[in-house]
């Protein structure tokens, strides 16, 4: 998959601890923020990328999509002994690193439980 066919930006940012996270982004710049977590096992790719970009741009709504890894995933450096909390804490990193201060959240089978824990 081609980065420039798909529209998609990837990158990863450093978490507090040192840690690296990586993610990748689809839509447009200034649409509405969706993050979607994938399952388990998986990562920022095993939500099919022309799809996304194509909801993200054609939908009703402009979309700004984001698959942020967990840690131990794709991009994203392993925590030993992680919990749900740590990922409350890495998630926090993410939206402010990249400016997100309102959002959607969708989980994808084993996704689910991290975005339930954000819920608060």
């Amino acid at each position: 998959m081609s980065m420039e066919d798909e529209h998609m930006r990837d990158y990863t940012v450093m978490l507090n601890d040192g840690r690296k996270l990586g993610c990748a982004e689809y839509g447009q710049i200034d649409g509405e923020a969706v993050f979607v977590f994938h399952g388990t096992p998986g990562a920022r790719y095993q939500i099919y990328a022309a799809r996304l970009e194509s909801i993200a741009q054609e939908g009703p709504v402009p979309l700004r999509i984001f698959v942020p890894e967990r840690p131990g995933y794709g991009l994203s450096d392993a925590k030993a002994g992680r919990t749900l909390d740590d990922w409350c804490q890495d998630f926090e990193a993410l939206t402010d690193e990249i400016g997100v201060k309102r959002f959607s959240i969708v989980g994808i089978s084993g996704g689910g439980a991290f975005c339930s824990c954000l819920y608060v």
